[in-house]
């Protein structure tokens, strides 16, 4: 997708241009931009309530010290004990006030450290320069002091990108811009690229070594390797074209990463006993599912019994079709079972899959594998199923849009004995999303 874009800098270079990038070429961005802050120290927290109580005026509004105790909520604080507990006090109370039509104290938040209050907007731009910090001296004796009349040194919100671009060589490098576009705003048209471009969002907090807190919107494609760093933080190497990487510490474990991953990608989750490897976008899946001696118990009755798969993601994600290499094997009954896929688990005592409800191979048809055998003679099924999972138009889909379609694979027979059947092999599933409803 082409965006228009006008840059400042260049490589850390002054550049005004307006170029029209194909957003499926930004590697990574942040943004930049500086908070408004201001200061307030307390210098004498007795002079504050020495005669008429003094006040102070933040963003638009006055809170008055006091002797007595004061209440969250109120535009009041406490001054009392010492100038660090002053300081606390006035904080808390910035921080907690909601009183209604209160907008600009309510975008801004208050950090008490010692005897200084450091009050910072809650978003970039020059607006909140604005916002007032005036203190009131009711009487001769001054108990605090501002930085200024107002918050200083905000900046409005910018955004910098990497881009890879072809050179002399045919190599792709990123070269490093600056753009006047906020950040909300180009990461709406990236987002809105290719289905392949998907991109997650990470807190780092070191960038080769220095100190780097920001947040990385990262193209998935140009993550090199995660490696764990601790139980909090991983370390993230970042292409950046042919030519370097970038390594990061960011405040995610491997974990969390991945699930990261797999809400931009729409993954599902594993069943019960089972091991899954993904492959694929956001559009089209393909999933190996390994099954480890999965177990479920007979007795010597009519019963269809199965085992979670694998749950597809929320929304319209449809089976494709299946590979199966697996080996059925069992103790003591030698019953030749059917086997078929479905989005309900079998439970029923019945010896014929879909007896008593047809959703427990709505997936896949369920047909005869063969006699189990005891220990050491393991039943060998591999099939195919070829045909796309698409119902009649007549028959209606599963619904998943409050839930993901459930994949289990069941067996029914009339089993002959009580027995353990064990269930090892692989499963590689295709699969489609269609849609989020």
């Amino acid at each position: 997708m082409l965006k228009q874009l006008t840059t400042t800098y260049r490589s850390r270079v002054a550049h005004g241009y307006t170029y029209l990038f194909n957003t499926n070429r930004v590697t990574d961005f942040y943004e930049l931009g500086e908070y408004a802050v201001g200061t307030v120290v307390i210098t004498d927290y007795a002079a504050l309530v020495s005669g008429t109580d003094d006040a102070i005026e933040i963003a638009g509004t006055t809170f008055t010290s006091q002797a007595a105790g004061a209440n969250l909520g109120e535009p009041t604080f406490q001054a009392v004990t010492d100038n660090d507990t002053t300081a606390t006090s006035l904080a808390a109370q910035i921080n907690a006030f909601d009183e209604a039509g209160a907008l600009l104290v309510n975008r801004v938040t208050a950090v008490a450290s010692g005897a200084n209050v450091i009050i910072t907007a809650d978003n970039y731009g020059v607006a909140a320069n604005a916002y007032s910090l005036v203190y009131t001296d009711n009487d001769t004796n001054v108990g605090l002091t501002v930085s200024g009349a107002t918050l200083l040194g905000g900046l409005d919100s910018t955004t910098k990108f990497w881009y890879n671009e072809r050179k002399n060589d045919r190599r792709d490098k990123a070269d490093e811009y600056i753009t006047s576009e906020t950040y909300p705003d180009l990461q709406k048209a990236v987002d809105s690229s290719d289905i392949q471009n998907a991109r997650i969002e990470l807190t780092t907090v070191l960038r080769n070594d220095e100190t780097f807190v920001k947040t990385l919107n990262v193209n998935l494609d140009d993550i090199v390797k995660v490696i764990a760093f601790d139980g909090t933080y991983s370390r993230l190497w970042l292409a950046r074209g042919a030519f370097a990487l970038d390594e990061y510490k960011v405040t995610h474990t491997l974990a969390q990463i991945l699930a990261l991953q797999n809400a931009v990608y729409k993954r599902g989750t594993a069943g019960t006993g089972v091991a899954v490897t993904e492959y694929g976008d956001a559009d089209y899946h393909k999933t190996v599912i390994n099954l480890s001696d999965v177990t479920f118990d007979v007795t010597n009755a009519n019963l269809c019994r199965g085992n979670l798969l694998y749950t597809l993601p929320e929304g319209y994600a449809v089976p494709t079709h299946f590979i199966a290499d697996l080996k059925v094997s069992g103790d003591v009954s030698t019953a030749t079972p059917e086997m078929g896929i479905g989005s309900k688990i079998g439970t029923a005592g019945v010896a014929t899959i879909g007896a008593d409800d047809a959703l427990c191979e709505d997936v896949y048809v369920g047909i005869a594998i063969g006699a189990i055998t005891p220990v050491g003679v393991a039943v060998a099924l591999r099939a195919e199923v070829a045909v796309d999972y698409f119902p009649d138009q007549s028959v209606a889909p599963y619904d998943g849009s409050a839930a993901g379609m459930p994949i289990h694979l069941n067996f029914a027979v009339a089993w002959g004995a009580t027995d353990s059947i064990y269930i090892n092999g692989t499963i590689t599933l295709w699969w489609l999303l269609r849609g989020d409803d």
